[in-house]
């Protein structure tokens, strides 16, 4: 869109956005069940899911 958009200026940028965003989805997709599991737990021993 950047580039139909006459916004060229900007795709270096949004690129490198779209590359964090895609790391960072396929992390949470990947600790996921480990990280809910590890709330629950928390939760059903009374403690709270915060650090």
């Amino acid at each position: 869109m950047a580039d139909a958009g006459s916004f060229t200026n900007a795709v270096a940028l949004l690129q490198q956005s779209l590359g964090e965003e895609q790391r960072m989805a396929a992390w949470v997709d990947e600790n996921n069940s480990k990280l809910t599991l590890q709330y629950l737990e928390r939760r059903s021993a009374g403690e709270t899911a915060s650090h």
